[in-house]
């Protein structure tokens, strides 16, 4: 189950970060994307997960996974998909 989806523009226009959060471990951090209603999603982008214990009364481990997008054209829409 994802929690939390976040986009982050980077320093460079032609670059994007992609943060989630799950509560279980998955094999991959894997981004699909391609130009906004164009279909089949052209490009796929890996990342990495890193294991958090969070705090408080309810103690739970989260995995937040990061994949970052390059080579985007600014100014144009683009749709993703992740897992």
């Amino acid at each position: 189950m994802r929690q939390t989806i976040n986009t982050n523009l980077l320093g460079d226009p032609t670059e994007m970060m992609i943060t989630w959060v799950t509560m279980a471990a998955s094999v991959k951090s894997v981004v699909e994307y391609g130009e906004r209603c164009k279909l089949p999603l052209s490009k796929r982008a890996f990342g990495e997960a890193t294991k958090y214990k969070t705090c408080g009364w309810k103690e739970r481990t989260i995995y937040m996974h990061r994949v970052k997008l390059e080579k985007l054209i600014p100014g144009k829409g683009y749709g993703k998909r992740f897992y």
